[in-house]
Parts: C-alpha cells; sequence; structure tokens
C-alpha cells in the first residue's frame, strides 16, 4: 500500500513538472507587442526588485547555471528591457538594470501571477500545517535528488 501510494506521488509529481515546465516555455505578450517567456519575466522581476543584480546572483536566486541566466539576460538585452553596465569601479563585474521599457514586466508579471493567487490559496487553505511540512519534506527530498543527478548539488 505504502509503495503504491509513494509511486503515485512520484508520478504526479512528474506529471505536475512537466505541465509547469510547459507553461515556463509558452511565451507571454506583453504591451506592445514583445514576447517574453516565463523565466525571462522573472528574472527580469528579480532585478527590477533588486533581489539581484548580476548574472551570478540571479543564478543563485534560481537555482539555474550562469549560463541560463547568460541566455535569458541577452534575449532580454536584445528586446530592449534589459541593460548591463559596469559597477561604479568595477570593470569585471557587470550590473542588470530594467529599461523603461522593461519597467512594465512586473505588470505582467503581476497580471500572470494575479490569476492564479485565489486558487493556490485555496489550496494552502486545504492543508494543516503538519501536511504541508510533509510535502515540503518531500519536495526538498526531489531537489537533491534531481541536483544528484544533473550534477548541479552544492
Amino acid at each position: 500500500m505504502k509503495e503504491e501510494l509513494a509511486d503515485e506521488v512520484v508520478a504526479r509529481f512528474l506529471r505536475v513538472a512537466g505541465k509547469y515546465q510547459g507553461l515556463e516555455k509558452r511565451p507571454l505578450v506583453m504591451a506592445g507587442g514583445k514576447t517574453v517567456h516565463a523565466s525571462e519575466l522573472h528574472m527580469a522581476v528579480a532585478i527590477g526588485e533588486g533581489r539581484a543584480r548580476t548574472a551570478t546572483e540571479l543564478a543563485a536566486l534560481f537555482g539555474v547555471t550562469k549560463g541560463a541566466v547568460s541566455q535569458a539576460v541577452k534575449k532580454l538585452e536584445a528586446k530592449g528591457l534589459l541593460a548591463r553596465a559596469y559597477g561604479d569601479g568595477n570593470e569585471k563585474t557587470r550590473l542588470l538594470s530594467l529599461t523603461e521599457e522593461g519597467r512594465g514586466l512586473p505588470a505582467l508579471h503581476e497580471r500572470l501571477h494575479g490569476k492564479n493567487m485565489p486558487l493556490f490559496g485555496s489550496i494552502k487553505k486545504r492543508y494543516t500545517t503538519a501536511r504541508m511540512r510533509g510535502i515540503l519534506e518531500f519536495l526538498l527530498d526531489a531537489e537533491r535528488l534531481i541536483d544528484g543527478l544533473s550534477g548541479d548539488g552544492e
């Protein structure tokens, strides 16, 4: 019984992860017609909110490689949504900032997540603290397993 339930939990987790990955790949349309992907959008919002100012900080914040961040930054820069400049007195570190047009990305982000927040709010209300701790433990274990398989573990 426990083994069958565990298999079902893992299968559902993989299914949900695949669906989420599909959503992340779907482009979002900004006012003005430019498109951004969810991963680009989340990075841009983190920059705009001051949670990350460098590619290294973005990689650490999102748990992705610097190469993945570099690709997203190049795309955002090519779209005129992000700018890179050397920091004061530091010709090695490039600081990231949103352009005037890029400052519209947080509104797109809010529109994207605003649709989902009531849904997630109702889900959160259904679970006790103990159940949420169990779910969190499972997700942490799954993340460590995936990191080990991908070589991204710390």
